[in-house]
């Protein structure tokens, strides 16, 4: 989500706006986290300028924050569900695991992964 490219009002707009200090994630529960965090600063503005939005922005924000919530919710129902599936204690694990999988069936090295 974002203003199209070229748009200078992206700098400016809170929703927009980029956290300077966030860092990129390194693996799929840093990015759930990092889903999560997001969605909280997006109820605490809602919360705190209620008052201030109209109804469309108002109808807007909460479609979002309904979807977000939707789709963090099954990223962490499917973890589980892989992990519980493969026996991992991890989504790493799993992946690593996926990997050898394909490696072995395309008869191919896919690259750099820990065994």
């Amino acid at each position: 989500m974002g203003a199209p490219t070229g748009n200078k009002n992206a700098k400016t707009h809170g929703l927009y706006s980029k956290d300077p200090n966030e860092e990129r994630p390194d693996n799929l529960q840093e990015i759930v986290d990092r889903l999560k965090n997001r969605l909280e600063r997006l109820e605490r503005y809602i919360d705190d300028n209620w008052d201030d939005l109209d109804a469309d922005q108002i109808a807007r924000l909460t479609a979002q924050q309904g979807q977000t919530a939707s789709r963090v919710s099954r990223i962490e129902r499917d973890i589980k569900r892989m992990e519980s599936d493969t026996g991992s204690e991890s989504m790493e694990d799993t992946l690593k695991e996926a990997y050898l999988v394909a490696e072995a069936i395309l008869g191919i090295n896919l690259g750099e992964h820990d065994e």
